[in-house]
């Protein structure tokens, strides 16, 4: 009996294993751009579960995406680490407008009404030109530019953020530290 309970354990660790990487999401870097002097980096998340978070927020729920975007210094030894030169902290939310019929994303204090689900994804989900620096001080230095995003919906209060966890949560997704692109000047 001690065995099948085993099994049966393992089964159902091996099954959300795999849903929780069924609902990663990755991050896709662009070309880095030079503008007067100064650097510019763009991103997008990638796969992420389109209809659900579309349902999601149809049906009242307001998610909100967070990126935290950090040019660091790398060591000459890799296993002491590196130190953050610079952090960008992006929020954006997103909510349904059900007497426009539009998608309503805000980013400080900036209101954008989306009217299809294209135009919502690429607003909520793209990152374009970031500010990193001057070419200047980038010059001859091993800096690196890594991202990380994540899409949390609302939480609720006790006892209903633990009767709905699974039912608002399932969409949720956090890619991680993600390395871009190097930032080495010459």
């Amino acid at each position: 009996m001690s065995r099948k309970r085993n099994i049966g354990a393992y089964l159902t660790l091996a099954f959300l294993l795999l849903t929780a990487l069924a609902h990663a999401a990755d991050i896709m870097f662009h070309r880095l751009s030079i503008k007067e002097g100064d650097v510019f980096a763009s991103f997008s998340v990638v796969s992420y579960e389109r209809k659900d978070i579309i349902e999601a927020i149809k049906r009242g729920l307001e998610g909100k995406v967070y990126y935290t975007i950090e040019v660091v210094e790398g060591s000459s030894f890799g296993f002491l680490g590196s130190r953050t030169v610079l952090r960008v902290n992006i929020k954006r939310s997103v909510k349904y407008d059900y007497w426009n019929k539009a998608f309503l994303v805000r980013e400080v204090q900036k209101d954008t009404l989306c009217y299809s689900e294209n135009a919502l994804f690429d607003l909520l989900f793209s990152v374009k030109n970031i500010r990193l620096g001057k070419v200047s001080r980038l010059m001859n230095r091993d800096y690196k530019l890594q991202v990380r995003a994540e899409l949390k919906s609302v939480h609720l209060y006790f006892p209903m953020n633990y009767v709905f966890k699974y039912v608002i949560g399932i969409w949720d997704f956090d890619t991680g530290w993600e390395m871009g692109p190097p930032l080495t000047m010459k």
